[in-house]
């Protein structure tokens, strides 16, 4: 049987991995809820960052699910978006409270993201925001991370005004982790506003 340490641990992972935008792997799209028109190039700030996991594998004929609530604090990161060519990168640290369930056991613990950066391109089609060729320059975790390459991030715009910038995307996705294959649900929201 699976160690519940190790379910823990493993659901730490799959958050921090869905947590920094390069990290996700194909996500779905939701439609925008507000005003979309505003200026996307410059420098945001992020201010706030949660995440609803749910991740289920199956040994020995039963069925183990993970649900995770991941919200950060202590932020101190920022997004910039340039043109021509199409960059988005991302700096800073923050710590995220994550609280995970297993069989009836819950575990809160925070999670230190002391210094990360990353570059990857992005592209705009409406309200569908893709961020693809992640690289990770930096980041300094004890955290194993899922692998970035040729990942590829679809968020949903659901605000863009002068001043603010709310994302959100969702994974349904089959991960395999520490040789575990998870299938994995999961939400995230983040809000930016203009520095």
């Amino acid at each position: 049987m699976i160690k519940s340490t190790t379910i823990f641990q493993i659901s730490r992972l799959l958050t921090i991995a869905l947590l920094l935008p390069i990290f996700l792997l194909s996500c779905s799209e939701d439609e925008a809820s507000g005003d979309t028109s505003g200026e996307l190039m410059g420098t945001w700030q992020l201010t706030e960052y949660t995440s609803n996991t749910s991740a289920s594998t199956t040994a020995e004929g039963t069925t183990l699910t993970i649900e995770s609530d991941g919200v950060a604090e202590n932020i101190d990161a920022i997004v910039a978006f340039t043109e021509n060519p199409n960059e988005v990168s991302s700096e800073g640290s923050f710590d995220i409270v994550l609280t995970s369930s297993i069989a009836g056991q819950t575990e809160t613990e925070t999670v230190s993201i002391d210094d990360f950066s990353s570059v990857s391109t992005w592209s705009r089609d409406g309200d569908i925001l893709t961020f693809e060729n992640g690289n990770i320059i930096s980041i300094d975790t004890d955290l194993e991370l899922i692998d970035p390459e040729d990942a590829v991030i679809n968020y949903t715009i659901e605000e863009l005004t002068d001043t603010t910038l709310r994302l959100s995307s969702s994974l349904s996705q089959t991960i395999e982790q520490e040789g575990i294959e998870f299938d994995v649900d999961a939400n995230i929201r983040m809000v930016l506003v203009r520095q």
